[in-house]
């Protein structure tokens, strides 16, 4: 049974916790204010034989719509944020885009070429989170986890990191992280920023309710939106949802789309790549139902 006030459920609308703003309703969510509150909620769900679902910034997720029964535990509230010299901790909620400011204004460079994922620090870590330019995992010196039981800390030779996939396993979930950054010039690294903001609203729907990129690329030479437009997705529509005209492998909510909607373009999309290209595309979000 739970006992700390900070560990009692409330009701929300999940569709106000996710950038792509499709999700139903849980009676069910939870907010921990640390990660001791993150370890009795894991063991108590443990003790029920109940699998929680582990909400970050919500931008690489869609959730289905009605009631949703699955207990969601919401990471936001872990924020804190130390610096000492070229090495940073950040709380597994703090939004990417903040801690890069935060390093930036400080001078301590690296992550810098992340800017405009909107992440959360957990999420990073659990989707290895990259652009062309890098991956958070590029600058991860050690990992603090949560299970049913306890506290622990994984040092950077324990991690591996991979295209789109940290080095999260079973019931672990990741409370906070240790980074490793370079010193340089504020103004370097704010204009390095600006330039990496700029083509990504160039060249992504960035204005627009979705939940980043699709489907993994399947290799580097052929991304996942050159094949998608290819066999002429691009700008295609199911309901409310929207295969973007600005980059073929983001699907948009134009305003009232559904996670039928989402799954459809999904399976339309893996189908004709698949007859045209002989090519399985595996998606990079994560739906869940």
């Amino acid at each position: 049974m739970l006992y700390s006030v900070t560990l009692i459920p409330r009701e929300e609308v999940l569709s106000e916790w996710t950038t792509m703003r499709i999700g139903g309703v849980t009676e069910h969510f939870y907010e921990p204010l640390s990660p001791e509150d993150v370890c009795l909620l894991l063991a108590h769900f443990r003790s029920e034989g109940v699998k929680p679902f582990v909400l970050g910034g919500g931008s690489k997720v869609v959730i289905k719509d009605g009631v949703f029964t699955r207990p969601v535990i919401s990471m936001r509230s872990l924020c804190n944020v130390k610096f000492d010299g070229e090495t940073v901790f950040a709380a597994a909620g703090v939004m990417l885009p903040n801690l890069i400011k935060m390093c930036v204004e400080r001078g301590l460079g690296g992550i810098e070429v992340l800017c405009g994922i909107p992440a959360t620090v957990g999420g990073a870590v659990v989707m290895n989170a990259g652009t062309k330019c890098g991956s958070f995992g590029d600058f991860v010196s050690a990992v603090e986890f949560a299970n049913g039981d306890k506290l622990f800390t994984k040092r950077r030779d324990e991690l591996v990191f991979s295209y789109r996939r940290g080095p999260v396993q079973g019931g672990e979930v990741v409370v906070g992280v240790w980074l490793n950054l370079k010193t340089s010039s504020p103004q370097t690294l704010m204009e390095r920023m600006h330039k990496i903001l700029k083509e990504r609203v160039t060249t992504q729907p960035m204005n627009k309710p979705s939940a980043g990129c699709v489907f993994k690329n399947p290799s580097p030479h052929h991304s996942a939106g050159y094949l998608i437009e290819r066999v002429g997705l691009k700008g295609y529509r199911v309901g409310g949802a929207q295969f973007s005209s600005k980059h073929a492998n983001f699907i948009i909510n134009t305003g009232n789309a559904t996670f039928k909607d989402v799954l459809e373009l999904i399976e339309t999309a893996r189908k004709r790549v698949k007859k045209v290209f002989g090519v399985e595309l595996q998606t990079e979000m994560r739906l869940i139902s």
